[in-house]
């Protein structure tokens, strides 16, 4: 546990992140009377924000997943992730799979907004990793408000998951293996966070082909240089088959567009959503159900 604090406390220690820790001490914040899901999480304030919190959300940027209402205050992030959200809810209610006698793990949870959606569908508890100083501090802020005592935030990298000493009935990985380097031993360390006879949902960017093919761009993809491997799903199921798992099953796939991901002021960048109808090979997103 040692080596699993001091990672983290390094991450907190960095100098941008230590003084939105100093604003944020010195805010009044409201409580949410009422939180509540609807194209994005909606929170029902007791006192209005001052302009010092609206000013501290800013500080924030970019907040990439969302969007949140904070009464009046609209945080627009980046993704419309209450999109992929309903996909993945029909996903799990496909497969059976109970919230509320569930064990999550979110990697790659960004700023947990999943997490918090999943809390108010009544999961049991729900652990989110991210190695992002400044995503933990957007989360921080809205728990701060809304105050959910079940999701427990480790800024931690899939590589360093192992830390946590323990495996979930649930594994959600969403949009993460496509800027990993080495795929296969990302599954590996997937597989390992599984329970038996639990389920990894898997959700990616993959190509439209049959055959078990890989796209390795270069320099970039979507504007993305971190982006290595795109799978095909029958190349991405003998991976998935070669890291240990029983199975691998295509459940849902979507083209991405620029209603889902788009620049706005609260990212101050560009965004894949701003050029993607004109990416080739099209922007095309798949979820997968991965039992050990």
């Amino acid at each position: 546990m040692k080596e699993l604090y001091e990672k983290e406390l390094k991450l907190l220690s960095a100098k941008d992140i230590l003084a939105l820790e100093a604003r944020l001490q010195n805010l009044q914040l409201p409580k949410a009377l009422k939180v509540e899901s609807k194209k994005g999480l909606h929170l029902k304030l007791d006192t209005p924000l001052t302009q010092e919190v609206k000013d501290y959300i800013l500080a924030l940027k970019p907040w990439r997943k969302g969007p949140f209402y904070l009464e009046e205050y609209f945080i627009d992030s980046e993704w419309q992730s209450f999109i992929k959200l309903k996909a993945l809810l029909k996903t799990l209610a496909s497969l059976g799979i109970d919230l509320k006698q569930s064990d999550i793990i979110d990697i790659g949870a960004n700023n947990a907004y999943y997490a918090f959606e999943l809390a108010l569908k009544g999961a049991q508890s729900i652990t989110c990793l991210d190695p992002s100083g400044r995503f933990y501090k957007q989360f921080e802020f809205i728990n701060k408000l809304a105050n959910f005592t079940n999701i427990n935030y480790r800024l931690l990298g899939i590589e360093d998951a192992y830390l946590l000493k323990k495996s979930f009935d649930l594994v959600l990985c969403l949009g993460v293996l496509y800027h990993r380097k080495d795929p296969l031993n990302t599954l590996k360390e997937l597989h390992s966070l599984t329970k038996k006879d639990g389920t990894l949902i898997l959700e990616t960017l993959i190509i439209n082909q049959k055959a078990p093919l890989s796209y390795t761009p270069y320099p970039s993809y979507a504007g993305m240089k971190n982006v290595y491997f795109l799978h095909s799903p029958s190349a991405l199921s003998n991976l998935s088959l070669h890291a240990g798992f029983k199975s691998c099953d295509l459940v849902h796939k979507s083209y991405t567009t620029s209603k889902e991901q788009r620049s706005t002021e609260f990212i101050d960048s560009k965004s894949l959503g701003d050029s993607i109808e004109s990416i080739r090979p099209k922007v095309l997103r798949a979820i997968f159900a991965l039992k050990r």
